[in-house]
């Protein structure tokens, strides 16, 4: 009996080798890359006030209009602007008011990603425009963005603020329209 037990000792102790077929599987993953880009406009309407003689006087300008151009794109891009035509707009009918009485001051905004990632070196931003019907290109930028704001602020100089005189008083209107697109 003794020896019985060793021997189950002896098999219990021993490792067991267990030999079985080893099968595998495989997939493909595949990424697609597609040109992706996006541009908003934070502030839907923005004011520029004529109320005081100062402001005749001296010009007057919106208050800055933080991150108010939003870009992401996956390439090199750039962003124009123009307006819808070469009048303001009053009741609905276009005015004597030229578009070109009013200048659009462009900065460099944030990081919209979250990460606090510093604007590219090679961002060029043409700091002050003056508004027409035909495309000006205010920002060009040589790398790819996730999300990037830029600051503008719509003014009339001294300079232009006589276009506004002897005007009916009221409400003057101008569409904006930015657009993007690749470099």
């Amino acid at each position: 009996m003794k020896l019985k037990s060793h021997f189950i000792l002896v098999v219990l102790m021993m490792p067991i080798v267990i030999i079985g077929q080893v099968k595998t599987a495989q997939t493909q993953v595949n990424v697609t890359i597609a040109q992706a880009q996006s541009i908003t406009i934070t502030q839907s309407a923005v004011d520029i006030q004529l109320t005081q003689m100062a402001h005749y006087i001296s010009g007057n300008s919106s208050a800055i209009q933080t991150n108010h151009i939003n870009v992401g794109s996956t390439t090199n891009y750039q962003v124009s602007v123009k307006a819808e035509s070469d009048f303001l707009s009053f009741n609905g009918s276009s005015s004597t008011i030229p578009v070109n009485t009013i200048a659009l001051q462009t900065t460099m905004g944030s990081d919209l990603t979250g990460s606090n990632t510093p604007a590219s070196a090679t961002t060029i931003i043409t700091p002050s425009v003056t508004l027409g019907s035909t495309d000006t290109i205010v920002i060009k930028n040589a790398v790819a963005e996730g999300a990037r704001g830029y600051n503008v602020t719509y003014a009339i100089p001294a300079t232009k603020t006589s276009f506004y005189l002897n005007k009916p008083i009221g409400t003057y209107t101008a569409t904006v329209i930015y657009t993007l697109a690749s470099q």
